[in-house]
Formats: C-alpha cells, sequence, structure tokens
C-alpha cells in the first residue's frame, strides 16, 4: 500500500494521496466493530486535519515544497 502511495505522490499531490491513504490505512488497520459509521466519518475527518496539519507544517514553517499534483 505504501508503493502505491508514494507512486501516487507526484501526480496526484500530496495533500489529495495523503488524505486517501490515511483513510485508507485506518480502514485496514481497524477491527470490525470499529468500521461503523461514526467511526468512518472520524478516521475521514482526522485524515484531513492531519494531512493539512502537515502540509501547512512542512510548507508554511519549513519552507519545503511538497507535491502539488491535480491541485496546483
Amino acid at each position: 500500500m505504501i508503493a502505491v502511495y508514494i507512486f501516487c505522490l507526484e501526480p496526484i499531490g500530496f495533500l489529495l494521496s495523503t488524505f486517501v491513504y490515511l483513510v485508507i490505512q485506518m480502514l485496514v488497520l481497524a477491527d470490525e466493530s470499529h468500521r461503523k459509521k461514526k467511526d468512518i466519518l472520524l478516521f475521514v475527518i482526522l485524515s484531513l486535519v492531519v494531512s493539512a496539519g502537515i502540509y501547512l507544517l512542512f510548507t508554511r514553517v519549513f519552507y519545503l515544497m511538497l507535491p502539488s499534483g491535480l491541485l496546483g
């Protein structure tokens, strides 16, 4: 799964590929009791916040360029 994420970084961009990767990874690692609608919504929100936070940290604080892909 990490290989697909790395492959998608350049064409799709950091933000979108990281968001999708985190959601899928949380779904894969969660057991059956944590795959309810409420939990999936939490996974999506958490993935969005973490992806945006990492993006802002690296671009605004460290002044590093991350792949923008489709969004940029």
